[in-house]
Parts: structure tokens; C-alpha cells; sequence
């Protein structure tokens, strides 16, 4: 019984075929949009704190943690107790 070959993959074999999937490392396709993310909040929230930007201009991303656990953004950075 004789294979049909693809003549794409006979002549390149190191081309992507579409509908392949790599197995064993699927987190390297969430990699990128992971940290691309990741630097998106970093960035933001430097933003925010280095730039003073008033809270209901845009608030800081870890603005709804602080709130939840009953620090308010205006008093955030204040270390008087």
C-alpha cells in the first residue's frame, strides 16, 4: 500500500502545514499575548502612578484591589497609618 505525500511538505519539509498543531508545547502559543499583556498592565499602571493621574481620569488596573481591600486610591501611597 503506497502514501500519498503533500508535493508542499516533500519539497520543504520544515514548511508549516495549516491545521498542524505542535504537540507537547501549546503554552508557546499563549506565550506571546501573555506578555504582551502583562507589559500592557505594567505599563499602565506606571502610567497612572508616575504620571499622578486623578483616579476617575483613569484609574490605576490594581485600583479595583486596592478598593476591595478598603484602600482607597487617594490614600494609597500614604504611610502616615
Amino acid at each position: 500500500m503506497t502514501t500519498a505525500v503533500d508535493p508542499v511538505v516533500a519539497a520543504d519539509p520544515t514548511a508549516p502545514v495549516i491545521g498542524r498543531r505542535r504537540r507537547g508545547r501549546p503554552f508557546l502559543a499563549v506565550l506571546p499575548p501573555l506578555l504582551v499583556g502583562v507589559a500592557g498592565l505594567l505599563l499602565w499602571e506606571l502610567t497612572v502612578k508616575l504620571g499622578r493621574v486623578a483616579p476617575y481620569v483613569l484609574p490605576a488596573p490594581s485600583a479595583p484591589q486596592l478598593r476591595a481591600a478598603g484602600i482607597h486610591a487617594a490614600h494609597a501611597g500614604d504611610r502616615r497609618g
